[in-house]
């Protein structure tokens, strides 16, 4: 299994590899029930705004609780100050427009919506 930080850091910096789908799909888990927040401080630019965008959209699933949610997001706003000046020109997503971001990775996150379900959940905890 790879580490999650190398799988974040792989999603941020090549978000359109093949791979982005196994990448993001494991960083969700990660966060959602493993409580993983990745380290963001050395994203600088155009990753920071694709890392913020990543973080913010897994922070915005129901399958979080409230303190979860403040967790993922409390890096946020040093992402948003590292990204400012940036905007996207590769995609509709709004929320990856307002970060800046390139790549929405919309096929990996529609996948993940089986992963976020209450059924998931009780499964997992079996």
């Amino acid at each position: 299994m790879m580490n999650l930080q190398h799988a974040f850091d792989q999603l941020v910096k090549q978000p359109n590899s093949n791979l982005s789908k196994n990448r993001l799909e494991q960083v969700a888990l990660a966060v959602w029930y493993g409580d993983f927040v990745p380290n963001v401080n050395r994203y600088k630019g155009r990753q920071a705004a694709q890392a913020g965008f990543v973080l913010d959209k897994l922070s915005r699933f129901n399958c979080l609780t409230a303190e979860q949610k403040l967790r993922v997001r409390e890096p946020l706003h040093s992402l948003k100050t590292e990204a400012a000046g940036f905007s996207s020109v590769q995609t509709k997503d709004s929320l990856a427009k307002m970060w800046g971001a390139d790549y929405s990775l919309a096929d990996a996150f529609t996948a993940l919506l089986p992963l976020q379900t209450r059924h998931f959940q009780a499964q997992r905890a079996r």
